[in-house]
C-alpha cells in the first residue's frame, strides 16, 4: 500500500498487478511531423512569450529546431541561424 492518499480507496491497485507487483508506467509522446514545414517560413511561440520567425532548416526527435534567416519579434533582433530547444516550444505556425 502506498503511503499517499489521492481520494482513491485502493490507490496502490492503480500501479500493481493482481499479485501485488509494482508495474512500470510507460508514457509515449507523439512527436509532430514537421517534414511538410521544412524549407518553409514558420513562426515559433515560446514558453517565455517570445515569437521567433524564420525558415525551418532542421529538427530532431526532441523538437529542437534550427531556423535560418530568423527574426525575434519581441526584441527586434535579426540573426542568420538560431537553434530553439524543444522544451521551450509552445506553438508552431506556418507563415503564408
Amino acid at each position: 500500500m502506498l503511503p499517499y492518499s489521492c481520494g482513491h480507496e485502493n490507490y496502490s491497485s492503480l500501479f500493481t498487478n493482481n499479485k501485488g507487483d509494482f508495474l512500470e508506467m510507460v508514457v509515449k509522446i507523439q512527436i509532430p511531423d514537421l517534414k511538410p514545414f521544412m524549407e518553409e517560413k514558420i513562426e515559433i511561440h515560446t514558453k517565455r512569450s517570445q515569437i521567433v520567425s524564420g525558415v525551418l532548416r532542421g529538427f530532431d526527435q526532441f523538437l529542437n529546431l534550427v531556423l535560418e534567416k530568423s527574426f525575434i519579434q519581441t526584441t527586434d533582433y535579426n540573426t542568420n541561424i538560431i537553434i530553439i530547444r524543444g522544451d521551450n516550444v509552445f506553438a508552431i505556425t506556418k507563415i503564408t
